[in-house]
């Protein structure tokens, strides 16, 4: 059976324990060089996730409102290494997570037994989807005169400059399963890959250009958007303790959609007129997968089209589609409003999607179409001073985004699907995010608001950290759902949106890190 995306055994290979992971690298960082040239340097963090329920979750029998959703330990350490010919970086990160008693309800439903023609389904194993060993990094930076560098290893590659969602950071799939895209720190759910990065700088100009290669032995769960497919608490809204993955596994081997494959991709960067901007091509798996079917009809499904082999099991897939992604990147600063703005788009010509009997609980079901799809991203980040009459101790800080997804062939009968609801031409989300320092930047209040201009839906994201010392960090946050017209369950007529599948999902968190 194909693996599932979400399934943490191949981030474990080669490692039991991050002690084991440190003593590894520091020892090959040893080995690599003379005694006298090596310094390296351990650093790290200790982290804390403590997350409640707001709301109760229909799935389940039981008031699950003020209940512990999440309780998550991670250590993370980094070591760094003067190799004298070389710079290397190595960073692994050891999670274990409490079951909590709303973890174990839902767990306890993902278990189903057939009755009247319906299959029995596996229970999921949430450990196996949140506990985690795993080397995140290990590179090596090797300069090659004052023109050329080349990056060699497990690394993060970005592609963009965007927040909460992703334009041109096409490189890496997110890892969406434990906390979707709420995590501040984008390098801590992106999904590090085997790269070969090559940057060559021009003399006397601002210009260089980037070469990345991923040769294809990641892990297969490696690439693509990892999602919460076997019921746990950040499954789609009505799917929650379902079991998902059991009934439509994950191929990383069909032959449009092979995770073997190589990845490639050329950026150039440069600055016309003051402004600073890139252009992008880079050929990899869909971050979002698309469901191949089998063709249940028997043929008498005129609109049924296959995309390439059947699925295996009978029924139906999961699958990365290989991609073409070309691109272009603008930011620059404009003094009359002492403000920068940005600006990202990303054209893939024949991007995959489902189509057929939109709204309906067979939603997808004629099969897989390809439509050209440009993504695109404007946003401006201002200061404003609040120093004196909000007693700030620096600036305000207010970024706006506003991001837009068109499907440049779009019609209307053809019934294009996105979490079981019907897709429009232009999918447009907004959002707006605030920061506030207080107490000489120790104290920073943040509100986000992203809204679903497209689909309607909410979310709110109040937020207030605080920094103890050089070592403590202490963050509260809050996150409320309104899923707005959308908000139903994928087998519910009216369908759900983005925003609309989480509706239920408000939680209240705490983190605490100490870093060394």
């Amino acid at each position: 059976m194909p693996k599932s995306p979400t399934t943490a055994t191949g981030h474990r290979q080669g490692f039991a324990t991050l002690p084991l992971l440190c003593a590894v690298t520091a020892s090959v960082f040893l080995v690599s060089s003379p005694a006298s040239a090596t310094d390296i340097r351990i650093s790290g963090y200790v982290r804390q996730h403590l997350a409640t329920n707001l709301s109760d979750v229909p799935e389940t029998q039981e008031d699950d409102k003020y209940d512990l959703a999440m309780s998550r330990t991670s250590l993370l350490l980094q070591a760094d290494a003067d190799l004298g010919w070389a710079y290397g970086v190595a960073i692994g990160r050891f999670t274990r997570e409490y079951m909590t008693d709303y973890l174990e309800r839902l767990e306890d439903l993902t278990a189903v037994s057939g009755a009247m023609n319906t299959p029995s389904l596996p229970g999921a194993d949430f450990r196996d989807h949140y506990d985690d060993e795993e080397l995140r990094e290990a590179y090596l930076d090797i300069p090659v005169g004052s023109q050329f560098s080349a990056r060699i290893g497990k690394q993060q590659v970005v592609w963009g400059e965007t927040d909460f969602f992703q334009a041109m950071d096409v490189i890496h799939g997110y890892d969406q399963t434990w906390r979707a895209f709420l995590e501040p720190e984008n390098e801590e759910w992106r999904k590090p890959l085997w790269l070969i990065n090559l940057q060559y700088f021009l003399v006397d100009s601002d210009s260089s250009v980037q070469l990345v290669l991923r040769p294809g032995f990641d892990d297969d769960e490696d690439m693509g958007n990892s999602l919460d497919t076997f019921g746990g608490r950040w499954s789609l809204n009505g799917s929650r303790g379902f079991n998902t993955e059991a009934l439509i596994p994950v191929n990383y081997d069909h032959s449009k959609a092979d995770a073997d494959d190589p990845s490639y991709g050329i950026r150039w960067s440069g600055t016309i007129l003051g402004l600073s901007y890139t252009l992008n091509y880079y050929h990899t798996l869909s971050q979002e997968p698309v469901v191949n079917f089998a063709d249940l009809s028997g043929g008498f499904n005129p609109a049924f089209q296959s995309y390439g082999e059947a699925p295996a099991n009978g029924f139906a897939e999961f699958i990365y589609p290989e991609i073409d992604i070309f691109g272009a990147t603008l930011n620059g600063y404009v003094e009359s409003i002492n403000a920068t703005f940005r600006a990202e788009l990303a054209y893939t010509p024949d991007k995959p999607y489902n189509f057929g009997f939109a709204n309906t609980p067979s939603a997808g079901g004629n099969g897989i179409i390809e439509k050209d799809t440009l993504r695109a991203m404007i946003g401006i980040d201002k200061p404003l001073r609040t120093q004196s009459w909000l007693g700030t101790s620096a600036p305000t800080s207010i970024s706006l985004q506003l991001f837009d997804t068109w499907i440049i062939d779009h019609k209307d009968s053809e019934q294009v699907v996105d979490f079981g609801s019907a897709k429009k031409e232009h999918s447009s989300i907004l959002t707006a995010l605030v920061m506030m320092p207080f107490r000489h930047d120790s104290v920073n209040f943040s509100f986000a608001v992203i809204y679903d201009l497209a689909y309607d839906g909410t979310i709110l994201v109040p937020g207030l950290t605080f920094s103890i010392g050089d070592h403590w960090r202490v963050m509260f946050e809050a996150d409320f759902f309104n899923g707005g017209r959308y908000k139903n369950s994928p087998m519910d007529p009216q369908g759900q949106s983005l925003i609309g599948a989480f509706h239920d999902s408000d939680q209240a968190l705490l983190r605490i890190t100490y870093q060394f």
